[in-house]
């Protein structure tokens, strides 16, 4: 049950309920569309088009603009909540300048012996 519950919020959390209302009111216009001009390619180009949406069409997409100024509102709250404390916890990082080392000559050839001897075979 658990896992039918969590499904089901992660599924109206991406807005699958959008998904499921937009193929009711494409289906309802299909309908329409097919009994007015009794033709089924007129009645889906008609559907699909974007030219003729429906009154549910229009309160869907309405509807998602809101959820979608609401999610930004949001958002930009916490970001103007946390920015300060994200601020003082990240230390500012400096390269610090690349020194060669010493017992290298002007041609990148060691001038002293390695410190471990080579392994015996």
């Amino acid at each position: 049950m658990g896992r039918w519950l969590l499904l089901l919020a992660f599924f109206f959390s991406i807005g699958g309920h959008f998904l499921v209302l937009q193929t009711v009111a494409w289906a309802g216009m299909l309908q329409n569309a097919w009994a007015q001009s009794h033709r089924m390619d007129e009645a889906v180009v008609r559907t699909f088009d974007g030219h003729h949406p429906c009154a549910m069409c229009l309160k869907i997409e309405k509807q998602r603009e809101t959820e979608k100024r609401q999610k930004e509102c949001r958002l930009l709250e916490i970001q103007k909540e946390a920015l300060p404390w994200v601020a003082i916890q990240l230390p500012v990082l400096r390269q610090a300048p690349f020194d060669y080392p010493l017992c290298l000559d002007r041609d990148g050839h060691r001038t002293e012996e390695p410190a471990l001897r080579p392994p015996r075979v």
